[in-house]
This record gives C-alpha cells, sequence and structure tokens, in this order.
C-alpha cells in the first residue's frame, strides 16, 4: 500500500528527510516511508486485453511469456517479465465500482461486494451454457453414429459416419474450450470479488472503526458469531478482544469461501436442467418412465453414502492431525536439544516413543485409504448398476420390449452425462450456503463505513489516495487522530 501507518505517525517528529525525484520538482520524503515504485517504464501491457479471439480461446497470449521463460531455463523469470496488471483488475477499479454499486444498493455492501465480479460472470454463465449444451449432445451424437451403421447402402453409410464422427470431434473440442473460458472468467471473477473483499476489511481496520468504536465492536462481534451486550463497554470488550482474530478468518477463510464457490457457482442453475433434460432423453429412449426412474434413483442413493464417506474421511484426518503434530514437536524439540538426549543416552527411549506414535499415525492412515478407495468404487460401479437396473426393469416389466444397440448406448451415454450433475449438485449446495454466510460476516463488518459520496476528481478515495502521495510529496503531511492512533 506504500507505507504504514506507523512511520506516519512518527512522521510528526520531523526526522531526517530524503530527496527523491518526481516529474514536477524535487520532493521530500520523510525517514522511514517506503515509496512504492512505479512499473517500470519498459513492462509490457495486459496481454489478453489487446489479444484476438482466438487468443483469448486457446490462451494464446500467454504463450510469448512461457517461451522467455524456457529460453531463459529453468526459473529465470523475473517480476520484471510479468506484463502490468490491466486497470479493470485494479484494486482501485474494483473499489469505483463498489462505490458506485454501493449507492444503488442502499446502504447494502453485500450485493455492492458482488457487483464487482458481476460481468466476468455473466459471460462465464454463457460459456457454461455452451459446455452443458455439449454434454447433452454427445449422447445424441453417438446414437446417431450407432444408427448410421445400420443404413443398407455402404457409401451412405461411410459418408453419414464421418460426418457425424466430425461432428463429434467438433463438439468435443468446442466443449473442452468452453469449459475452460468459463473456469477462467469464473476465477477472474471469483479474484476480483476476494481482492475487493480484502481490500475493504484491511480499509475498515486500518482506519481504525473496528476497533475504536462500540458500532464497530458490535459489527466485529456480530461478524465472528459473538453476540455483544446491551450497551457498548461489553461491545468494545467484544471488539478489542476478537479484533485480531476476526480479520485473520474474514480474510482467511470467509474472503476465501467466495473465491473458491464462484469457480462453479454457474452449477447451481445448469446442473438442475441439465438433469431435467437428460432425464427426460433417458425416459424417451428407455421407454419406460419405471425403467428410468430406478436409474435415476441408483445414481441419487450415491449422495447419502458420498457423504457419510467424506464426514468418516474428515473424522479420521481430525484425529491424525494431533498424533502428527505432537510427533513432529517432540522431534523438532529433541532435536534442537540434541545434546541433552546424546547425553543422557535417551536415543532408544526416544525411538520407541516415535514408533509408537507413528503406528498409531499408520493406523488411522490405513484406515483412511480405506475409506477413500470406498468411495472411489461406488463413484466408478453405481453408473454401471444403474444402466442393469434400467434395463432390467424395461425387459421384465414388458416381455415384448426390444432395446436396439442405438438406444442401449444412448442410454450408457446418458446415464454417464447424470452422474456429474446429480453428485455435484449435493456438495455444490453445501459449499454455496458457507459462501452466502461468509459474505453475509464480511457485510457485517464493513457496514460500519459509510456510503460513500458521488465520485469527484479526486475519485473520492481519501484512504488510497494518502497511500499513494507520502506524507511531504505533493501536499503537506496529513496525520489525524486515527492515524496517530493506529
Amino acid at each position: 500500500e506504500g507505507h504504514s501507518a506507523a512511520p506516519r505517525a512518527m512522521s510528526m517528529e520531523k526526522p531526517e528527510a530524503t530527496a527523491v525525484e518526481s516529474d514536477d520538482a524535487a520532493a521530500v520524503v520523510p525517514e522511514g516511508v517506503v515509496v512504492a515504485k512505479a512499473p517500470p517504464a519498459t513492462a509490457a501491457a495486459w496481454p489478453e486485453a489487446s489479444s484476438s479471439w482466438w487468443s483469448q480461446l486457446t490462451f494464446a497470449f500467454v504463450t510469448p511469456l512461457l517461451g522467455l521463460g524456457n529460453k531463459r531455463g529453468r526459473g529465470s523469470l523475473q517480476a520484471e517479465d510479468l506484463p502490468v496488471v490491466s486497470e479493470a483488475e485494479s484494486a482501485r477499479r474494483l473499489r469505483q465500482i463498489y462505490e458506485a454499486a454501493r449507492r444503488r444498493a442502499s446502504e447494502n455492501p453485500r450485493w455492492a461486494i458482488l457487483a464487482v465480479g458481476r460481468d466476468a460472470l455473466v459471460r462465464a454463465g454463457a460459456w457454461q451454457a455452451v459446455t452443458a449444451a455439449g454434454q447433452v449432445a454427445e449422447p445424441l451424437l453417438l446414437r446417431a453414429l450407432v444408427l448410421s451403421t445400420s443404413y443398407g447402402d455402404r457409401q451412405r453409410a461411410v459418408s453419414a459416419g464421418l460426418a457425424i464422427t466430425a461432428a463429434i470431434a467438433v463438439t468435443s473440442y468446442g466443449k473442452a474450450i468452453s469449459q475452460q473460458r468459463q473456469l477462467h472468467l469464473a476465477m477472474r471473477a471469483g479474484t476480483r470479488v476476494r481482492a475487493l473483499a480484502m481490500s475493504e476489511i484491511y480499509r475498515q481496520t486500518l482506519r481504525g472503526r473496528g476497533a475504536s468504536s462500540s458500532s464497530s465492536g458490535t459489527s466485529l462481534a456480530a461478524a465472528s458469531g459473538v453476540r455483544a451486550g446491551d450497551d457498548g463497554g461489553d461491545a468494545h470488550e467484544v471488539s478489542t478482544a476478537s479484533s485480531g482474530a476476526t480479520v485473520a478468518t474474514l480474510v482467511a477463510v470467509d474472503a476465501t469461501k467466495l473465491f473458491e464457490v464462484a469457480l462453479e457457482v454457474h452449477l447451481l442453475w445448469s446442473a438442475p436442467v441439465q438433469i431435467v433434460v437428460v432425464s427426460a432423453l433417458l425416459v424417451l429412449y428407455v421407454g419406460s418412465y419405471l425403467a428410468a426412474a430406478l436409474g435415476i434413483l441408483c445414481l441419487v442413493a450415491v449422495l447419502p453414502v458420498s457423504k457419510t464417506l467424506v464426514h468418516k474421511l474428515i473424522a479420521l484426518r481430525r484425529a491424525r492431525a494431533p498424533v502428527t503434530d505432537a510427533r513432529v514437536r517432540e522431534v523438532t524439540e529433541v532435536l534442537n536439544g540434541i545434546r541433552v538426549t546424546k547425553q543422557s543416552a535417551w536415543e532408544e527411549l526416544w525411538l520407541a516413543r516415535w514408533t509408537a506414535s507413528r503406528a498409531t499415525e499408520l493406523l488411522i492412515t490405513r484406515f483412511e485409504m480405506l475409506f477413500y478407495g470406498i468411495s472411489l468404487m461406488a463413484m466408478v460401479i453405481i453408473p454401471v448398476f444403474a444402466v442393469i437396473a434400467c434395463f432390467v426393469t424395461r425387459m421384465t416389466t414388458d416381455r415384448d420390449a426390444r432395446i436396439t444397440p442405438a438406444n442401449a448406448f444412448t442410454v450408457v451415454s446418458l446415464i454417464g452425462a447424470l452422474r456429474f450433475p446429480i453428485t455435484k449438485l449435493g456438495t455444490l449446495l453445501g459449499q454455496a450456503a458457507q459462501a452466502w454466510r461468509s459474505l453475509e460476516r464480511i457485510a457485517t463488518f464493513v457496514a460500519a463505513a459509510p456510503v460513500p459520496p458521488a465520485a469527484s476528481d479526486d475519485d473520492g478515495d481519501d484512504f488510497h489516495d494518502d497511500d499513494r502521495r507520502p506524507p511531504g510529496v505533493g501536499g503537506e503531511s496529513k496525520v489525524d487522530d486515527d492515524d496517530a492512533a493506529v
């Protein structure tokens, strides 16, 4: 951010000054103030902004940087080789969007925080629609390919087969490109939201609003899930006691949850749509509502099993972590005081103790791997059981029913296309609920800041302007009571 608040407070004592060069004239910077270096004049601009649509689809704009690293050798890329981040991704631009959105959202910072990633998220949604369409189209193209082999005319069968094969290849490549493009844009949206959330959290903390006022103390208590007392003293006590832990949790956990859920947030609408469409096609090609329902039920039945296995894995990892930590701590302490161990001849005692501790770790790890293997096995065999359930139910309920090879291959492919959205949707709903709660905590913390005024010549951001201009550079030193307190 350029310089910290502590050196700014120290500048009141008039320390020795150092002359620096600026564009206007020689300015004086107090000793101890760190001036942020501007990007080098030779730094390249952000290549994606000026690249072609084909370069963006294939990520070819990264190739020159990779080629430079390969030419120089391993580990030779420097920070100066990286292009300057585009203005659209800068913290200043994100905060301008946040300020404008917060004025429109009637002082609700929750929607204002999400507004910084809205445009990238909308474009990611369009690419997610293309991906979902490709996943649904592949089983239909496979059916058409199988049907082409039954043509009586050999020339017609070969021509149709080649055309359908080309369509399958185009669909597969298009689906892969759209999936990566969707992930890139969703990651950009998540990065923007996380950066803005962290910036506002630190901004609130550094300005002293999170620890100096009772109203902010109440916000800290609410953000950390602690209920403050009725009077201001209790709120201030909660604030001063938990402000550091609250800020660390908001930055390390809550802001990261917003980033993680942004990567797959579009599955919240695409997965249900894909489930409905694929289920309808499954009923059409199986020829029986009951058979299709049993196949889908087999896929749904794996969800509680997977959930139980995941909870068991988490419990085992929690049980193993204290044992590992205790062993590593003891080994570190013994190595630091190895002279005592050597003089007392305790090597065999420590070896026996650590061997027993390691045996406990290995026992827990074996159970961990066992449950992990069971979960992988369930993910593999459940689609097979779903296909068997569809065919057996269809043939036993209607003895005159016949399943053609084209329909059989289509059903197998549809079951595979249905497995991912069903299994992913349950996990994603839980992640989305946690991310929404994290967003509420962050919004509660930053809600203590007043609604910023309309943008002016200096973009209304006195905090960041002060960071860009250290005391004594371009004007008088600005040291107020809050800065001195910090």
